[in-house]
């Protein structure tokens, strides 16, 4: 089987241009017609482009490979003398023009011309040629992704912004971070700020504490080590402690854990996952989407994690100060750089909030009424719900009774014993034994819920469809069959989430609550700090019968 289409799809525009779009390889169009970023795809990229000022005519458009491959899947192509030859072309032309910027479309492209992998880590980012730091690449999702998952245009919209702005300039204008730990020399500095940026890193699933940052410009910010002595927590205490102006990234959970570590934060007053909320509901929160949107930072939050130790790793008892409680392959300096940079990145973000905010009366008394529910939120937090442990032990006989009664029958109609969360073992009983019509997600075969809902329909359509009467049985049974699998994983789910959760040692159950949580105001939860409670949010309403007549 051939994997690779015959047909040469070549380059479009002057390699002169100030901006180049990079894609990864022609699709059916483009094959059609022989030209590059054409068809419903290119089209959408022509608009995004030319509501930012550019017109096709303006740039150069190229792909790593000039052929199409086999379903448009361009894993095929890999080892391929085509794909070779194509990225030879790419830099030999980039080795004699230099571009102001170039667009790199989807995950390949941004590998290949970056060295960075991850589309949805490193769109936005400004990136440099690996071979060649002086020509710059920002990422951005493929058009034809965009055309088919419109939710994400506005986020291409906001890429293309900045591809277009940063085509007129050939600089990568990476702003430089100073990020110190010789705290003790910067105690009046931050006493003095008029604002200052907190974040904080802990052991994952716990409140330990490993370091906390502060930044008191743009680009200058102080990282206090945790290490148990007298000065670092003084030093802490005291700035937290200050009533200079502060501000955080989801600070409902680094004030959750200062709490709990016994230090005060006074003035607390910005947070930038709030302004977030308020300005834009609908698009992503995290502080790393934010720093791609209103900062010149590039991605850089993967590095710095990997370096935060696991709940494993770390003597629980002991404060992360002694060096055995640090794991060799854990460097401590470049967490604290990361965590310096969340600060910077932070303190960058608030200001291009407040820019936005600034002339707009409602958002601004908005943003101050969620900012006041943030304060509660935290409160609430920390208070916890008693867990009435009685009715939790009736309420798990309940349910397992209700589980065994749904799994004896599902096994009678099948002559098996499938286990419902097994991927594998679900997709023999449903597309195999039951002979359904595969569904898919991303070009994968499923049998996730989606999947479940649509063939649950499909049974009803077909058993009101047939004539027979036996056929109609048979549907009428393979629909019994389907949402006896949902209702397993839901007693399932609900087993594992809402009965069997970890309960703090005081006997209550805590959430960390999320202001921000959706579109419409709504509040979210997830579990507490040290992974215990549970996501009250989305507790189930449904009732259970204990058998007893009222």
């Amino acid at each position: 089987m051939k994997i690779i289409g015959s047909t040469y799809v070549g380059n479009e525009g002057s390699p002169n241009a100030k901006l180049w779009c990079v894609g990864e390889a022609p699709g059916y169009y483009e094959e059609q017609e022989g030209r590059p970023f054409v068809g419903r795809a290119g089209t959408l990229l022509e608009d995004v482009l030319r509501l930012n000022g550019v017109m096709r005519s303006e740039v150069f458009f190229t792909n790593l490979l000039h052929y199409r491959p086999l379903d448009n899947k361009f894993q095929l192509a890999l080892d391929t003398q085509e794909l070779k030859d194509g990225i030879a072309e790419l830099n030999s032309l980039l080795k004699r023009h230099s571009p102001n910027c170039i667009a790199a479309f989807g995950g390949y492209p941004c590998g290949f011309l970056t060295g960075h992998h991850g589309i949805t880590r490193y769109r936005g980012s400004i990136l440099s040629v690996r071979n060649n730091p002086k020509l710059k690449v920002i990422p951005t999702y493929h058009p034809s992704y965009i055309e088919r998952n419109p939710k994400y245009y506005t986020i291409f919209d906001n890429d293309i912004r900045r591809i277009v702005e940063d085509s007129k300039f050939p600089e990568l204008n990476i702003p430089e971070l100073e990020i110190t730990t010789n705290y003790l020399d910067y105690r009046d500095v931050l006493l003095n700020a008029k604002f200052i940026t907190i974040d904080i890193e802990t052991v994952t699933g716990t409140d330990i504490i490993l370091c906390v940052g502060f930044a008191y410009s743009p680009t200058q910010s102080v990282v206090v080590p945790c290490d148990g002595t007298f000065n670092s927590n003084n030093f802490i205490s005291e700035i937290l402690a200050s009533n200079v102006p502060k501000g955080a990234h989801f600070g409902t959970y680094d004030k959750t854990v200062l709490i709990l570590n016994k230090y005060t934060i006074n003035n607390y007053i910005h947070d930038t996952i709030i302004q977030a909320h308020v300005l834009a509901p609908e698009l992503p929160k995290s502080l790393a989407y934010l720093t791609s949107i209103y900062t010149r930072i590039p991605y850089y939050k993967s590095a710095g994690r990997e370096n935060i130790p696991s709940k494993d790793e770390v003597d629980k008892v002991q404060v992360v100060s002694d060096q055995k409680s640090w794991p060799a392959k854990r460097n401590k300096q470049e967490l604290y750089i990361y965590n310096g940079t969340d600060c910077c990145a932070t303190y960058q973000v608030f200001m291009a909030q407040q820019e936005e905010l600034k002339d707009d009366t409602d958002h601004v008394r908005i943003y101050e009424y969620e900012m006041e529910m943030v304060q509660i939120a935290i409160e609430f937090g920390l208070e916890g719900i008693r867990v009435d442990e009685g009715r939790r032990s009736i309420l798990r006989t309940l349910i397992y009774k209700k589980f065994t009664a749904n799994q004896m029958a599902l096994e009678l109609l099948t002559g098996e014993k499938p286990n419902v969360n097994s991927p594998k073992q679900m997709k023999e009983l449903l597309y195999e034994k039951l002979n359904l019509p595969k569904r898919m997600y991303k070009k994968k075969v499923t049998t996730n819920d989606d999947a479940l809902v649509s063939l649950i329909t499909y049974c009803k359509g077909k058993a009101l469809e047939v004539k027979k009467e036996d056929t109609k049985k048979e549907y009428s049974k393979k629909l019994y069959i389907i949402k006896l699998v949902r209702e397993l994983r839901g007693v399932n789910k609900m087993i594992g989430t809402y009965i069997d959760f970890k309960v703090s040692d005081d006997g209550k159950a805590r959430s960390i609550w999320k202001a921000h949580a959706a579109e419409t105001g709504r509040w979210g939860a997830e579990l507490f700090i040290d992974d215990t409670g549970i996501s009250l949010m989305t507790t189930p309403r449904e009732s259970l019968d204990d058998g007893q007549p009222e």
